[in-house]
């Protein structure tokens, strides 16, 4: 079945299917609209050369390919934790470290009642 708008091309955007013209995936718009529960107005608001025609026409072809498009969704949820496990953020691992220096602190302060 053919889906006016959506187009896969060996190459760009890693093959999968997408909004013809742009290298934005159908899975993207499906993790926006379906799974983050935007709408698909602020979504257009947000990209504002994407029509609804084409965004309507994305979930279309979302939903005919659910299966496939959610595995998909999930293998790069995957990819990112398993990225971020490996490679911590920086600043994530220095407020850890202020934060756990805060609670020792806390925990050794005596009160000073003056001199």
């Amino acid at each position: 079945m053919k889906y006016a708008y959506i187009v896969a091309t060996p190459g760009t955007g890693s093959g999968k299917p997408r909004i013809d013209g742009t290298r934005i995936k159908v899975e993207m718009i499906a993790e926006w609209i379906v799974h983050l529960g935007q709408a698909p107005e602020d979504v257009q608001k947000s990209h504002p050369h994407l029509t609804l025609a084409q965004l309507h026409s994305a979930l279309a072809y979302y939903y005919d390919h659910r299966d496939e498009i959610d595995r998909a969704l999930e293998e790069g949820h995957k990819l990112a934790r398993d990225v971020q496990r490996l490679y911590p953020s920086r600043l994530q691992e220095r407020q850890k470290t202020q934060e756990q220096s805060h609670h020792v602190l806390a925990r050794t302060a005596r009160p000073c009642y003056g001199n």
